[in-house]
């Protein structure tokens, strides 16, 4: 399935609410991570470091087609120098009626597939009502760090690389960053009763290696690439 067309699932399934870029590019982070952990596929969203969270040059690309496809509208808020396009600019997307005869087209040619992203950005629309923008960042941030670099998803390796990536986060937030991670299955319960934040020192992070799988390459009806 083309990654555009699990983006347009996803954006079904949270909501007819405009989905801001940020908050959008941290949900399907999420998604990519569940969706991999219970199929052993990667949805290639390619996701790499940002300042706001992982980010996915893709998903952007993808979105643009879909904007110009008449499937999604895009709103801008913000102000633009001379018409030039501020990178502090927030884009906001939801879709178009339009959209509704490409995702009965996909949900048909993809039943089990559909059925699975859906159920799994079900979970992820459900727990993140409890996040706002800056704890879901910090959580995608943390956990692409520490799957990055290899290490365990403990309260203490989590809350380190969350002090790490927002100096400012108390220790409340944190705590919901490890209930968020915890309650859609991507950290472990912790046994400790206090997050217990440790210092580190500096170290090179990579991004991980291209994860690519050979999801069929299809597309809806009446569209070109």
């Amino acid at each position: 399935m083309l990654t555009r067309n699990i983006i347009l699932l996803a954006l079904n399934v949270f909501g007819n609410k405009a989905q801001e870029e940020t908050m959008l590019q941290n949900r399907l982070y999420f998604l990519d991570k569940l969706f991999a952990n219970a199929s052993g596929i990667d949805l290639n969203f390619q996701h790499n470091s940002f300042y706001c969270g992982p980010y996915s040059e893709k998903i952007l690309n993808d979105i643009t087609k879909l904007v110009n496809y008449r499937l999604v509208r895009e709103e801008i808020s913000g102000e633009s120098y001379r018409g030039v396009r501020s990178e502090f600019l927030s884009s906001f997307y939801e879709l178009t009626s339009a959209a509704e005869q490409a995702l009965r087209w996909i949900e048909e040619q993809h039943k089990e597939e559909a059925e699975k992203i859906k159920e799994l950005a079900r979970i992820i629309d459900e727990t993140v009502e409890q996040m706002n923008d800056k704890n879901l960042s910090v959580a995608a941030t943390t956990h692409w760090v520490l799957k990055a670099t290899g290490e365990e998803m403990t309260a203490q390796s989590v809350a380190r690389e969350a002090k790490r990536f927002c100096s400012n986060i108390t220790d409340a937030e944190i705590d919901r960053v490890l209930e968020f991670l915890r309650k859609i299955g991507l950290s472990e319960p912790s046994k400790d009763k206090s997050i217990g934040l440790a210092n580190r020192g500096q170290r090179e992070v990579r991004p991980p290696e291209d994860c690519s799988v050979g999801l069929s390459d299809d597309l809806f009806p009446s569209r070109s690439h």
